[in-house]
C-alpha cells in the first residue's frame, strides 16, 4: 500500500495539502503546537476510526474535531493498493447539538499515479475521477474492506505511532507479533482448504478406482447384457457368446435398423406426410365453417334482440327528448302554478331501471302544481303576492285575534275607543289606537296588535265586536288551510329540487344505453362478417356483401346457412378424395385399432376424420422415433464400450502418474500453515531488523534484540540484559520493529515525535537511515513528525519530502512545502 495524498480542511483547523512521494521519507516540520500531531491523528482518523474515539489512551471526541468557531471540515486520504486507487473521505458538520459525521470509501481503476507528475498535474487527475457509489460507508462496513485489501487496522495501528518509543513498548508487553485476526481467518481458511483438498483428493482416487472396477465388470457383463437385450428389441438371430462377438453382432443389427429407417418408414412417412399436407388444407375451411355456424346458432337469435331492443330504446329516447324540452318548472313553490307538465300516461317508464323513481318525480311535480292551485284558490280574496305575504297575513290575523279576545284598558286620555268603520255601512268596528303607540304595520285597523276596550260597550257595540272576531275566526281558519296547502307544495317542490337534473340525466342514460347496444351491434355484425369472409375466401365464393343491418338481417342469416350447406358437402368431397388416396396397409391399422375412417361424413365428423388421420401421422413419426432410439441406442452402446476401454485405460494412468503430484502439494500448505511458526518467523525478522537498524543509528554499541519465543523480545546491551534502555536505545529498536511490520505486510511507516529522544548526531544517522531506507525500497513509505530545532539542518530537510505546519491561530494551521530560510 501507499499513501498518495492528504488533503485536509478545517479538521482540527488544519487546511493543506501532503503529497507522499515514493523514493524519500516524508518529514512533517513545525514548532511545537504547531499542529504536526493532529496530522497523525487524522491518518489514524482515516484507518483507525474506532481507536481514535473510543481508545482508552485517546480520549479525542469527534466533537473536537471541529475547533471554534469552525462548523464544518473534511479530510481525504488517496492511496494505492493492489493497482487501485481508493479514496478515503471523512466529512463533519456541526449542528449545534451534536456533530454530525459522515464517512465513505471510494474504489477506481480508472486511472494510474505517476509520480513524474507535479503536485497541480496529480490534484487535476484525482479531481477528475469518476469514483461512483461508495464500497463502504458505516465503520463495519469499513473495516471489512480494508481488511479485505489487506490494510489491517491492528497493523496500522502499530505502524502509525503517536511516538518514536511505542513499538518497544509494545513489544515487551507481547502485542508487535499477533497476527491481526482477518489475517489470521484467512490463513486457517487455506489451512482449512488444504486439509479438505486432501480428503478431496482421497475421494477422487476412490472414484477412479471405482471407474476402474466398473469397467472391467462393463466389459467381463457386455456379452451377456446383449444377449438378453437383443430379443427385447426385436432383434432375431443374433448370438453373442463372448466379447469378440459384441462388435459384429452390433454392426449387423446397425444395419438392419438402417435398412428400415432408409426404405421402409421413408415410404410409409412420405405417403403419410401427403395426407397431412391435405388435412392441413382442409382444416382451414372446416374452421371456416365451424365458425360461422357457431356464430349463426350462438348470437342470431342476441342479435335480433339487440336490434329490436335498439329500436325500443331509440323510440323511447325520442319521447323522452319531447318531454324534457316541454317541462318548465318555475324557481320556487309558489309559481308551481306556472309549471308546464307535458302529458305521460304514453310514456314507458319501465325502460329505466329506477323507474319508481323516475315515475315519482312527474308525480311530485302534479302534486305540487295541485297543492298551489289549491292555495291559490283559497286566497283568491286577498291581494297575495308570495309565500311570505300567505304567512305574514297569517301571522296578523292571529294577533289580532288574540287581542280582539282579551283587549287592554284604555289610556287615560283616550276619547274614542271602540267606533264604527263608515266604509264598512257601519258593519265593523273600527279599533282606536293611541298615537304613541302607532306602528307602520297598523296601517290598517284589522291588523293593529293592540285593542283598547271600553269598560262599558252598549249591546250594538258588543254586537259588532263579537261580528268582528267571527269573522276574523273564519279568515284564519282560511288562512291556515292554505298554509298547510303551501308547506306540503313546500316539502314537494324540495324533492323535485333534488331531483333537479333527472331528466337530463335519464336522456345521457338513455343515450348511453344505445351506445353501448350500437357498439354490441357492431361487434356482432364485425363478427358475422370477418368469419363470414373468411369462408367465402377459403371456398373460393367471391366477396362476402352481406352487411347484416337490421332490414337485411333476416335474408343475410338465410343466405349464409345455405353457403354453410354447400360448403360442408365440399368439404365431404375433398375428405372422400383423401381417403381414397390412402394406401390399404394403413387403412387396414386404422381398422385393427377399430379408428377406421368413415367414408360418408357429417359435419360433426369430419373433424373426427382429421384426429384420425392426424393419429396415423403421429404413429408413423413415433414409429420412425422408435427405429431412431434404436439406432442411437446401437451407437451408444458401440462408444460405451470404447468409452469403457479408455476409461480403464485413463484410471490406470491417474492412479499411477497424476493424483501422487497434488497431494504431495497440499500436504506442505497444511505442514507450512502454521500460526505459531509464522509468528515466531517474524519475531526472527523483527530481531534481525531491530539489530540493523541499531546499528546504524547506534554503531558505537552493540544491541542484541533478542527474540525468546512467541513474540516476546529481550533487550542485551553487550551481552548484558538492560531493563530500561535509554530514549535513544528505545527510539532505534522501535524503528527496526516499525520498519520489519511494514515490510512483511507492505504499508506505510509513520512516526509521531520522530526526533524525541535522538542527540544531534544519533538524530543524523538515523534521518540518514530513513533516506537510504527510502532510496533502496520504492514501495516503503516512511512519514515523520519533526518539531523546530537546530538539530535537524536544511540540508536534511531538502533531502526528504518535507512540509511545514504553521499556526496562525488557535482554529487555524496552514500546511505547506517546506522552503529553507
Amino acid at each position: 500500500m501507499q499513501l498518495v495524498l492528504l488533503d485536509v480542511e478545517g479538521i482540527l483547523g488544519l487546511n493543506g495539502k501532503i503529497f507522499f512521494r515514493p523514493g524519500k521519507p516524508t518529514i512533517i516540520y513545525g514548532e511545537n503546537l504547531s499542529g504536526k500531531t493532529n496530522i497523525i491523528t487524522l491518518l489514524r482518523l482515516c484507518f483507525l476510526r474506532k481507536n481514535i474515539f473510543r481508545s482508552k489512551k485517546v480520549k479525542l471526541e469527534k466533537e473536537e474535531l471541529l475547533l471554534d468557531p469552525l462548523k464544518e471540515g473534511k479530510v481525504n486520504c488517496y492511496f494505492v493498493q493492489n493497482g487501485s486507487l481508493y479514496k478515503l473521505a471523512y466529512q463533519f458538520r456541526d449542528t449545534g447539538s451534536q456533530t454530525k459525521e459522515e464517512r465513505q470509501l471510494f474504489k477506481s481503476d480508472s486511472i494510474k499515479i505517476d509520480w513524474k507528475e507535479s503536485e497541480d498535474e496529480m490534484i487535476e487527475k484525482l479531481e477528475s475521477v469518476s469514483w461512483g457509489d461508495p464500497i463502504a460507508q458505516t465503520i463495519e462496513e469499513l473495516v471489512d474492506s480494508l481488511e479485505k485489501i489487506s490494510v489491517f487496522p491492528d497493523v496500522m495501528n502499530l505502524l502509525i505511532a503517536s511516538r518514536n518509543v511505542d513499538s518497544y513498548l509494545k513489544a515487551l508487553e507481547g502485542e508487535i507479533c499477533e497476527i491481526p485476526e482477518a489475517l489470521s481467518e484467512e490463513l486457517m481458511q487455506v489451512k482449512d482448504e488444504a486439509q479438505k483438498n486432501q480428503k478431496r483428493l482421497d475421494k477422487v482416487e476412490n472414484v477412479f478406482l471405482r471407474l476402474e472396477e466398473e469397467a472391467e465388470k462393463y466389459l467381463e457383463e457386455q456379452p451377456k447384457y446383449l444377449d438378453e437385450i437383443l430379443p427385447e428389441k426385436g432383434v432375431d438371430g443374433i448370438s453373442i457368446s463372448n466379447f469378440q462377438d459384441i462388435q459384429e453382432s452390433l454392426e449387423k443389427w446397425e444395419d438392419e435398423v438402417n435398412n428400415r429407417l432408409s426404405e421402409g418408414i421413408p415410404e410409409d412417412v412420405r405417403i403419410t406426410e401427403k395426407a397431412k399436407d391435405d388435412l392441413d388444407k382442409i382444416k382451414p375451411k372446416v374452421k371456416a365453417i365451424v365458425s360461422v355456424k357457431k356464430e349463426i346458432s350462438e348470437e342470431k337469435e342476441n342479435f335480433e334482440s339487440l336490434i329490436q331492443k335498439k329500436s325500443k330504446l331509440d323510440s323511447a329516447l325520442k319521447d323522452w327528448k319531447e318531454i324534457v324540452k316541454k317541462v318548465n318548472i318555475p324557481m320556487k313553490a309558489w309559481n308551481m302554478e306556472n309549471a308546464v307538465i307535458p302529458e305521460i300516461d304514453d310514456f314507458d317508464f319501465d325502460i329505466f331501471e329506477d323507474s319508481e323513481n323516475v315515475r315519482s318525480y312527474f308525480e311530485n311535480l302534479q302534486k305540487c302544481k295541485k297543492k298551489v292551485n289549491k292555495l291559490k284558490e283559497i286566497t283568491s280574496e286577498f291581494d297575495f303576492n308570495s309565500s311570505e305575504d300567505l304567512e305574514k297575513e297569517k301571522t296578523d290575523a292571529e294577533e289580532l285575534l288574540e287581542t280582539l279576545k282579551d283587549p287592554e284598558d284604555p289610556p287615560e286620555d283616550a276619547t274614542e275607543v271602540l267606533l264604527t268603520d263608515p266604509a264598512s255601512g257601519g258593519k265593523y268596528p273600527v279599533i282606536s289606537i293611541p298615537i304613541n303607540e302607532y306602528r307602520k304595520n297598523m296601517q290598517k285597523v284589522n291588523r293593529t296588535p293592540r285593542v283598547h276596550k271600553k269598560e262599558e260597550l252598549s249591546e250594538e257595540e258588543e254586537k259588532k265586536l263579537e261580528t268582528r272576531q267571527k269573522n276574523l275566526e273564519k279568515t284564519l281558519k282560511k288562512l291556515s288551510k292554505a298554509k298547510q296547502n303551501l308547506d306540503n307544495a313546500k316539502e314537494t317542490f324540495k324533492a323535485i329540487e333534488s331531483d333537479k337534473s333527472l331528466p337530463e340525466d335519464k336522456r345521457e342514460s338513455l343515450e348511453t344505453k344505445i351506445e353501448n347496444i350500437q357498439d354490441k351491434i357492431k361487434e356482432l355484425r364485425d363478427r358475422f362478417k370477418g368469419n363470414g369472409s373468411i369462408l367465402y375466401n377459403r371456398f373460393d365464393r367471391g366477396d362476402f356483401n352481406l352487411d347484416f343491418k337490421k332490414e337485411t338481417s333476416k335474408n343475410d342469416f338465410s343466405k349464409i346457412s345455405e353457403v354453410v350447406k354447400e360448403c360442408e358437402s365440399d368439404i365431404k368431397e375433398e375428405i372422400s378424395k383423401i381417403i381414397g388416396k390412402i394406401p390399404e396397409k394403413i387403412l387396414e391399422k386404422l381398422k385393427k385399432a377399430e379408428k377406421e375412417l368413415e367414408v360418408e361424413l357429417s359435419t360433426e365428423s369430419i373433424e373426427k376424420n382429421i384426429q384420425k388421420l392426424e393419429k396415423i401421422i403421429k404413429d408413423l413419426k413415433e414409429e420412425r422415433k422408435k427405429q431412431k432410439e434404436i439406432q442411437e441406442w446401437l451407437q451408444k452402446e458401440k462408444n460405451n464400450i470404447q468409452d469403457q476401454l479408455k476409461d480403464l485405460s485413463y484410471s490406470k494412468y491417474i492412479l499411477k502418474n497424476l493424483l501422487p503430484y497434488p497431494r504431495a502439494l497440499y500436504k506442505i500448505a497444511d505442514e507450512k500453515v502454521d500460526l505459531e511458526k509464522i509468528v515466531d518467523r517474524l519475531g526472527d525478522y523483527i530481531q534481525e531488523s531491530v539489530e540493523k537498524s541499531y546499528r546504524n543509528i547506534i554503531p558505537d554499541q552493540t544491541l542484541e534484540f533478542v527474540h525468546k519465543r512467541e513474540g516476546e523480545f529481550e533487550p542485551r546491551l553487550n551481552g548484558q540484559y538492560i531493563s530500561n534502555p535509554s530514549g535513544s536505545q528505545r527510539a532505534a529498536i522501535s524503528f527496526g520493529i516499525m520498519y520489519t511490520l511494514a515490510s512483511q505486510f507492505n504499508l506505510p511507516l509513520v512516526m509521531d515525535e520522530a526526533a524525541d529522544r535522538f542527540d544531534t548526531h544519533r538524530l543524523s544517522d538515523f534521518l540518514s537511515l530513513t533516506q537510504q531506507v527510502a532510496e533502496e525500497n520504492k514501495n516503503m513509505q516512511i512519514c515523520l513528525t519533526i518539531y523546530k530545532t537546530n538539530d535537524v539542518s536544511d540540508s536534511e530537510l531538502e533531502k526528504a519530502n518535507t512540509y511545514e505546519v504553521q499556526g496562525q491561530s488557535y482554529s487555524q494551521k496552514s500546511i505547506q512545502p517546506y522552503e529553507a530560510k
